[in-house]
């Protein structure tokens, strides 16, 4: 019996030596566990901000999307509007050119006539000139011949009055 009673304390201490390191292992994954949990709850944390500047930054990249296909349709709208106004200023050259061309007629015309006019000038003045030296050499004629008449009729009345006279 004693060796039972010496076999049982021994297995009693063992149980107890065992029920110890199990509490203390117990404890121990007590703690762990606890600590696990703060981080899984830390970790849970981080997850939750990430996810939320994840959202965050979706939006931004959606609100930089949207502004760049606005900025696109922007882009080709000016394209458009350079296009017309380039076609525009060709059809502008086009005409200045066409009027540029219709001026230099028209002033190359003018330009004849012009000279045109002026030599018609020249000759009526050359003209002038003339007929003003044949008025005045009838002038003088004319004045001549009324001195001549007036000579003529004074004789006549001479002629007259000795006639009369005989």
């Amino acid at each position: 019996r004693d060796d039972k009673q010496t076999k049982l304390d021994e297995y009693m201490a063992r149980t107890s030596k065992v029920y110890e390191e199990k509490e203390a292992e117990c404890t121990n994954l007590t703690h762990e566990l606890g600590k696990m949990a703060l981080d899984r709850q830390r970790l849970q944390k981080q997850l939750l901000d990430a996810v939320a500047r994840a959202e965050a930054l979706n939006e931004e990249k959606n609100d930089a999307q949207m502004r760049i296909e606005a900025l696109t349709s922007e882009n080709v709208h000016f394209e458009q509007l350079t296009s017309a106004l380039r076609n525009d200023v060709l059809v502008a050259e086009e005409r200045t050119s066409k009027i540029k061309e219709h001026a230099q007629g028209t002033l190359a015309r003018a330009n004849d006539e012009i000279s045109s006019n002026h030599e018609q000038l020249t000759q009526s003045r050359h003209n002038e000139e003339a007929l003003k030296a044949q008025l005045a050499k009838a002038d003088a004629r004319s004045r001549s011949l009324q001195i001549q008449f007036e000579s003529m009729k004074r004789q006549n009345t001479e002629l007259l009055e000795l006639c009369e006279g005989l």
